[in-house]
């Protein structure tokens, strides 16, 4: 398996509560995972309005209510459309939820798994 994530989504499976349902940014390729999840990529997603969420708190309640667990990250991968300002903002919501709203992530070579706070 030659799937860079491939093994950060092996741990996923083995760890993980079935009930999980993870968000996949900067990551489109979830079909090994055992989980429920979405892609957060603000060009294929449209269970998220990030155009219509004007804070990181707004987003992270969003996600609560879309039952989003665990935000599945790909650091070798750059955020998508970086000339569009509408994703640079999405991008930028995005990573503040990550600062703000979630535990200390678990590093997974080049993924960063990160857990949503309750």
């Amino acid at each position: 398996r030659k799937l860079d994530g491939y093994s950060a989504m092996a741990y996923v499976n083995e760890v993980l509560p079935l009930n999980a349902k993870i968000l996949l940014y900067r990551e489109v390729r979830g079909f090994y995972l055992k989980r429920d999840y979405l892609v957060g990529d603000p060009q294929n997603e449209v269970l998220i309005p990030y155009e219509r969420l004007a804070t990181a708190a707004a987003l992270y309640g969003h996600l609560k209510r879309l039952g989003v667990t665990h935000v599945f990250l790909n650091t070798r991968l750059t955020p998508f459309s970086q000339r569009l300002p509408e994703f640079l903002r999405a991008d930028a919501l995005v990573q503040e939820v990550l600062r703000k709203f979630t535990l200390p992530p678990k590093s997974l070579g080049d993924i960063l798994l990160y857990e949503l706070k309750p």
